[in-house]
């Protein structure tokens, strides 16, 4: 991918015997920069930058032409982090962000912009939209410090405060349904955006709340989901697209019609939570490869592999076996 990619260690740990480092993410949709901080290659980014399209075009209609930042640290873990909160959503006037390597704040721009923090499991368009707009609308109060609440988190991290408006009136306001604007921004759309052009002819937008997976010649919409985890071209005319980190549709294109199968579930996963390898065995099959901890929680890692038949739709293997032989 040709992104602006900034590696920035956040934490250090052990995965499956391979040292892992979070990483940042950074894109800009005319005035508004996303940074996202993730752990690995997730559909997560492609929404992020989606969602700072959406909120670039609202920035317009409100005709505020100053910089906007979208500050995204991505709770990949999910349920299994409990150290931490698992949602954080701030509002600042500032030059720093808010997730740095040591938990302190970190000097990011060169002016003082609206700064939109937002920790979060997966991308809610409307909640960051009218995040924005509240800034946008707010601004003048935000840029009132002593009007501000210091939010310190140093039972998480390294004792940094953000100041933003209290997080009971940003709680208000995310309550409230959502402007004219708003409504009318998501109406009009996002398509995920492809930094390959080798991608095949499926892709999807995010439209009217749902995720829509279309065949790029036709236009033609063959799945409507409420979320999409993963989202994998197999060749020019299918895909994989999990809606969870446990389930999942393959798409077909046909000459006459497509062939989108039944929901799939992936039994005893153990909780995994990275992205899953996917590769054609053949044309008519592929397999979704992933490492894991195994379905008897032994402790010891296992290479997983689950072989489908993409025309019948249905399982053909499901085997696993020890990463590292005694």
């Amino acid at each position: 991918m040709k992104l602006s990619i900034f590696l920035f260690c956040i934490l250090n740990f052990a995965t499956l015997c391979n040292a892992h480092q979070d990483f940042y993410v950074i894109k800009d949709f005319g005035n508004v920069k996303v940074r996202v901080l993730t752990g690995f290659d997730y559909e997560f980014i492609d929404q992020a930058w989606m969602v700072g399209k959406l909120a670039e075009k609202l920035a317009r209609m409100y005709q505020y032409e100053e910089q906007i930042l979208l500050d995204i640290d991505h709770n990949y873990v999910g349920k299994l982090n409990t150290w931490e909160p698992r949602k954080i959503q701030l509002i600042s006037f500032s030059k720093s962000c808010a997730w740095g390597n040591t938990g302190k704040l970190v000097d990011f721009l060169k002016h003082k912009s609206l700064v939109i923090s937002v920790r979060t499991n997966s991308i809610d368009f409307q909640s960051i939209l009218k995040l924005v707009e509240y800034g946008i609308n707010n601004l003048s109060s935000i840029k009132n410090e002593e009007k501000l609440v210091k939010y310190k988190f140093k039972e998480y991290y390294d004792g940094y405060h953000v100041n933003s408006p209290d997080t009971t009136d940003i709680k208000i306001a995310l309550l409230r349904n959502p402007s004219e604007k708003i409504n009318e921004v998501i109406a009009t759309g996002v398509t995920r955006i492809r930094e390959d052009d080798n991608k095949g002819n499926l892709n999807y937008k995010f439209k009217k709340g749902e995720f829509l997976v279309f065949n790029t010649e036709s236009d033609s919409v063959l799945l409507k989901l409420n979320s999409i985890y993963q989202f994998e071209s197999l060749n020019d005319y299918s895909a994989i697209i999990f809606d969870s980190n446990k389930s999942f549709y393959t798409i077909v294109i046909g000459s006459n019609h497509s062939k989108v199968s039944e929901r799939q579930i992936l039994k005893d996963t153990n909780n995994y939570f990275e992205p899953y390898k996917i590769e054609l065995s053949d044309s008519n099959k592929f397999i979704i490869s992933f490492i894991y901890y195994g379905r008897e929680n032994t402790g010891e890692p296992k290479n997983r592999k689950i072989e489908y038949n993409l025309q019948s739709q249905s399982l053909i293997t499901d085997t696993e076996s020890l990463l590292f032989e005694h």
